[in-house]
């Protein structure tokens, strides 16, 4: 995993969500459907306000001019322009439906840093995570962000030492006591999860690092400048893991 991906996290988020979506959709019965959720949250400096997108309206760059030899009347059919408070975030989703029962069976959360960010970004992500488990369906918890500390979203659970990785899929069943936990350490290559769906279904399967691979092929993610510190900071082991991989590349200066 390429810990400055996180710097850009927004695009790799996207292209994950799209890649899961479709490595799922083959896999799947044909009473069973994967689909892309989208969620738009407006953070202003007292609450998070959620909105669900009808229909997108994107600028046109060309200013409105009346038509040759039109006549401009006292009304005008001119929009006024309103200025957002905060900035909008998008939250995507992997849902897959029962489509006989239309009812969630599994929910696949790819985190982004704003899940982890102390209090109410975090308290909103937990709701969400919590209805979900209520629910009575299966939850995928995919974190590769290393900012924040995952330890306090899963709930009380005793982690072992070697569990206690940068990086961590959780997967929670109704049926079972507790989450199943993959523990992925910066050094490793992401490993193929399963992914739980019905009692009488096989699970399905992520491999997780070809679809960041594929995701930073497509992102042509190989310009970034590794010259640049990374962000979170490196500290401690990381650090000592870095420095010679780091040193080792060349930076975009040279490049061109």
């Amino acid at each position: 995993m390429d810990p400055y991906l996180e710097r850009h996290w927004e695009d790799v988020h996207t292209r994950l969500i799209g890649y899961v979506a479709d490595a799922l959709q083959p896999q799947l019965s044909e009473d069973l459907i994967a689909r892309m959720e989208e969620k738009v949250y407006v953070e202003d400096e007292s609450e998070r306000h959620i909105r669900r997108p009808d229909v997108r309206v994107v600028e046109n760059p060309t200013p409105w001019k009346p038509a040759a030899g039109a006549t401009m009347t006292a009304v005008l059919d001119e929009p006024m322009l309103l200025e957002p408070v905060g900035d909008p975030i998008r939250e995507r989703s992997v849902l897959i439906y029962d489509s006989a029962g239309n009812r969630i069976v599994t929910a696949i959360e790819i985190l982004s840093p704003w899940n982890k960010k102390p209090v109410k970004a975090l308290q909103k992500y937990l709701d969400k995570r919590e209805k979900y488990i209520n629910s009575e369906m299966n939850l995928v918890e995919i974190d590769l962000i290393r900012a924040g500390d995952w330890t306090e979203m899963i709930g009380s659970f005793l982690i072992p030492e070697r569990g206690m990785t940068t990086y961590r899929v959780t997967v929670t069943q109704p049926e079972m006591t507790g989450p199943l936990h993959y523990p992925i350490s910066i050094r490793a290559k992401l490993p193929t999860i399963k992914i739980p769906l019905r009692p009488q279904d096989a699970p399905a399967t992520l491999n997780l690092q070809e679809l960041i691979d594929k995701a930073y092929a497509m992102g042509r993610y190989d310009r970034i400048d590794y010259s640049k510190p990374c962000s979170p900071p490196f500290e401690g082991p990381e650090q000592e893991w870095a420095e010679p991989i780091l040193a080792n590349r060349p930076s975009r200066q040279s490049r061109t």
